[in-house]
């Protein structure tokens, strides 16, 4: 058996049923620019692979370009201080460097970190100069990762590739951290398992979840799917465990065990962080408290999450995840393995201790693969565009009140992004329930 076909609710493989002009020919729609099917007149080569690593490079520059934009002020004048919190142009990549030449840990993930200490090497410093420079040269390579990505996409469902390219959310990460390299491993691993290339498939998979715990997620989904279908994971698992295997004793070897370690024990003595619905009692503490009544304030005590706590959060959500696939896989309408990810990758999220800005980047590969329709990732998309606009003042206000976003605006629109990511599994859900 193979992997069943998407089941939208809104047409067949996710695309909205196209209305009929009177003389009987498919009407254009609004939704064609944004991905959706080709037409009977439309050339046969333009359905080829030629054409679509053409139209990768030529629209993955778009994203890019926006994100370069985001960041102007801080590429000409520095990310040091606080102007780069109320200028919106943050980025961790220039603290980042220092360490990073130096062979220091940086708590990042083995795959991203190596990428990224590759690239630190040819920075030629830890200046101003050099932290631009290693910004752009960042630059060059989620250029790359993105127009893979959208070949990727393009091999699995055509009909949504510009859905990804054109995401409103997917500037808004690019160049604050090294997640892309993972989510480029988690599209690559989704569309080889989903053309049998078991072997690609593991040693993606095997790096992906070497660049970040999401992927487990994903990986997780692709091991319930193949069991409900009757797919042999022999294959798969076995090139994944050498690729992790492989990786691992390279790591040992030139960096010592703390480059592995680290990631683990910083997730695991995690607090509350900003984006995650657990510190918003933190927010709430912080933001004008000393005037509210002493039982407020001591309830506001009781309710921040401790480190254990925050821990036993996460360890519960890859329980959800897991059961919820497992019941997903089973559904009257079984989903496709992208909407089985996504749901996976997002419950994980959700009770992650914190939900960054660049965290949007594992979802808009998998929002775009899935059956979910366009209303659906354009609601989400522009809930994290708001947030993105929001979070930057409010961090800056933590050093100067007057400026800075008040700590209940900025709840009000954190529990708005965590709502409309929640939506995105409601989403998959219902579609699995009717179809």
């Amino acid at each position: 058996m193979s992997e069943p076909t998407p089941r939208p609710r809104d047409g067949v493989l996710g695309v909205a049923r196209r209305p009929m002009s009177p003389a009987g020919e498919p009407a254009q729609t609004p939704w064609r620019v944004l991905g959706g099917p080709l037409g009977r007149h439309t050339a046969a080569r333009s359905a080829g692979v030629g054409a679509l690593v053409r139209l990768a490079v030529l629209l993955t520059a778009l994203p890019m370009l926006l994100a370069l934009a985001l960041r102007a002020w801080c590429l000409q004048h520095g990310f040091a201080g606080q102007q780069p919190l109320w200028r919106a142009c943050y980025s961790d990549l220039p603290a980042m460097l220092g360490n990073l030449r130096l062979g220091a840990s940086t708590n990042d993930p083995v795959v991203p970190a190596t990428v990224l200490r590759a690239l630190a090497g040819l920075a030629g410093g830890v200046d101003a100069r050099a932290q631009t420079l290693f910004v752009l040269l960042w630059a060059l390579v989620a250029l790359v990762l993105l127009a893979v990505c959208t070949v990727a996409i393009g091999a699995y469902r055509p009909d949504r590739v510009l859905l990804f390219v054109l995401c409103p959310a997917l500037a808004l990460g690019l160049l604050i951290s090294g997640d892309l390299v993972g989510v480029t491993l988690i599209v690559v691993g989704i569309v080889a398992w989903h053309r049998r290339h078991d072997l690609t498939a593991g040693v993606a998979l095997g790096l992906a979840v070497l660049s970040g715990a999401l992927a487990l997620a994903v990986v997780v989904a692709v091991a319930l799917l193949s069991r409900r279908i009757g797919r042999s994971l022999r294959r798969m698992l076995l090139t994944g465990a050498a690729t992790v295997a492989a990786t691992c004793v390279i790591t040992v070897g030139l960096s010592g065990t703390s480059a592995l370690t680290d990631p683990v024990l910083a997730w695991w003595r995690a607090v509350p962080s900003y984006g995650s619905l657990w510190v918003l009692p933190t927010v709430a503490s912080t933001s004008g408290s000393q005037s509210a009544p002493a039982w407020f304030r001591q309830l506001l005590e009781v309710a921040v999450v401790s480190p254990a706590a925050m821990t036993v959060i996460s360890l519960l959500g890859w329980v959800l995840a897991i059961g919820l696939i497992r019941w997903l896989v089973r559904a009257p309408f079984r989903p496709s393995l992208a909407d089985l990810a996504l749901v996976g990758v997002v419950v994980v999220l959700l009770t992650a201790p914190a939900i960054p800005v660049q965290a949007s980047l594992w979802l808009v590969p998998l929002v775009a693969m899935s059956s979910l329709p366009r209303r659906d990732l354009l609601i989400w998309a522009g809930v994290e565009v708001a947030y993105f606009a929001m979070v930057w003042p409010y961090l800056g206000g933590l050093e100067n009140a007057d400026r800075g976003l008040p700590g209940g605006w900025y709840a009000l629109f954190l529990a708005l992004r965590v709502g409309a990511i929640a939506y995105l599994v409601w989403g998959v859900i219902e579609n699995a329930r009717y179809g």
